[in-house]
């Protein structure tokens, strides 16, 4: 987290980069946590965003000139998320999947939810096969004290097949999002989960240049062919188009 902040405290890609770091790590979490909403036909609450930089509509080195605050910061989703042309619009579903709806990351918080989907919730423990307590992905998971293990890296139908014992349960709550997802068992599916994806990253603003502005990326950690259309092996902060 400490290296998540500005780097050279210029106006240069080179401050932009433990911004990029922090902020893809959770990218890559949230994308698993967006696949299991999708097969599991649940509302995912968001988890708070952490930003290394701050967001402006001019040239910055980190924070909004005259403005003073910590940074890492926990900043607004719409500052990562494109909430209204991204997670807001309504895509075709036979290109894209199904809707994926979500709820901001102090739901659960509010005085208005409801105590007893809090005190029913299902604690989902992803475990290593061979590590301890972790069995196999042959059966319904058990549901022991308000928890069930799941083996890490699955494909989705074994998701569905062994959290199909909780599917009564109001809330899941996993412990971490490394590992909870492997991938889409039918590659159909896989397709329009990542068309999907690929509009729901916001734009970072801004660097000293013409463009200046850098767009987040669900898919930076495999190669792949971005909504601009560049073809990607390595991601890297580039700014435009």
């Amino acid at each position: 987290m400490d290296t998540g902040g500005p780097r050279t405290n210029q106006m240069d890609i080179n401050n932009t980069v433990g911004h990029f770091d922090l902020v893809n790590y959770q990218l890559k979490e949230l994308r698993n946590a967006f696949a299991l909403a999708t097969i599991l036909n649940r509302t995912l609450i968001l988890p708070p965003f952490w930003c290394g930089l701050d967001r402006w509509w001019a040239p910055h080195a980190g924070t909004i000139p005259g403005s003073e605050f910590k940074l890492p910061f926990i900043c607004p989703a719409d500052h990562v998320l494109d909430l209204e042309n991204g997670l807001g619009r309504v895509w075709d579903e036979a290109e894209h999947g199904p809707q994926m709806d979500f709820r901001e990351y102090t739901f659960s918080n509010h005085t208005d939810f409801p105590v007893d989907f809090k005190n029913s919730a299902i604690n989902i423990i992803v475990c290593q096969k061979g590590k301890g307590y972790c069995p196999d992905a042959d059966a319904p998971g058990t549901v022991d004290v308000n928890k069930v293990f799941l083996q890490e890296n699955l494909m989705s139908e074994q998701i569905k097949m062994v959290l199909s014992s909780v599917s009564h349960a109001a809330l899941l709550k996993f412990n971490t999002m490394k590992g909870a997802f492997g991938n889409f068992t039918n590659e159909a599916d896989y397709t329009k989960f990542f068309r999907r994806m690929n509009h729901l990253g916001s734009v970072w603003c801004c660097i000293d240049a013409h463009p200046g502005h850098i767009h987040y990326d669900f898919w930076w950690d495999v190669p792949h062919t971005d909504k601009f259309g560049r073809k990607w092996q390595k991601w890297e902060p580039k700014p435009g188009p």
